[in-house]
Formats: structure tokens, C-alpha cells, sequence
């Protein structure tokens, strides 16, 4: 079943948002980014998202450099330690302009499920 499972998950899309994800947490400087996860704005956003069963979106956008992944990568970790053992997912897409060949809308949508499709699958 897992051979399957990723075979599956091959074929909807090449994107791999998770080992991006990985790449980018280990190239992340201890405590970069605190002020944002203390910030009112930032912390009203989670107390919001928590109480109510809607979808919340944060999206980062900004010149190449500015910071936006690094920044991605720390809100996508907090959120993910939060939202441990609850009943919501957490799913992320880092793009490049580098890249945009392989970011067509339909593997955007194959990564979001192949990241849903691990969630449901290792619980």
C-alpha cells in the first residue's frame, strides 16, 4: 500500500513542499523571526483561527530577499506545533520565480493533496 500511496503521490504533482519546507527550517537561524510570532497582529490571527472551523490563509508576497520564506517557514512551524493532535491540517507552498514551469496551478493543487493525503494517511 505505501509503494501505491506514493506512486499516487508522484503523479499529482512534482512539487515537494515538505522537503522545502526542511531545507529552509535548517537554514534558519535560532530565534529568527520571535518578533513576529509575539506580535499582537500576529497572535490575534491564531487565537482567531482557533476558534472557529474556517479556513485561515497567510500568504507572504515581496521582492526576491526580502525575507519571505524564512518567515513562511516559522509561522508554517508554530502553526503546525499548535494544531498537534487537533482535527486541522496544515498545508504550505513555497514558490519560487525560479521555478514557475513546475508551479501551474494544477501542481499547486497536487502538492496541497499530496500534503493532505500524508496527514490522513500517517494518523
Amino acid at each position: 500500500l505505501a509503494e501505491y500511496t506514493e506512486k499516487l503521490l508522484a503523479w499529482l504533482s512534482p512539487l515537494e513542499p515538505q522537503k522545502r519546507h526542511q531545507d529552509v527550517q535548517a537554514a534558519r537561524m535560532k530565534n529568527t523571526g520571535n518578533w513576529l510570532l509575539q506580535s499582537h497582529q500576529f497572535q490575534s490571527w491564531v487565537k482567531d483561527e482557533r476558534s472557529s472551523d474556517s479556513c485561515h490563509v497567510l500568504g507572504c508576497y515581496g521582492k526576491p530577499g526580502a525575507g519571505k520564506t524564512v518567515t513562511a517557514s516559522i509561522v508554517i512551524d508554530y502553526v503546525s506545533t499548535i494544531a498537534t493532535g487537533s482535527r486541522n491540517s496544515i498545508i504550505y507552498l513555497y514558490c519560487d520565480y525560479r521555478d514557475q514551469k513546475e508551479q501551474s496551478l494544477v501542481y499547486i493543487i497536487g502538492g496541497f493533496s499530496k500534503q493532505l493525503v500524508r496527514q490522513f494517511t500517517s494518523t
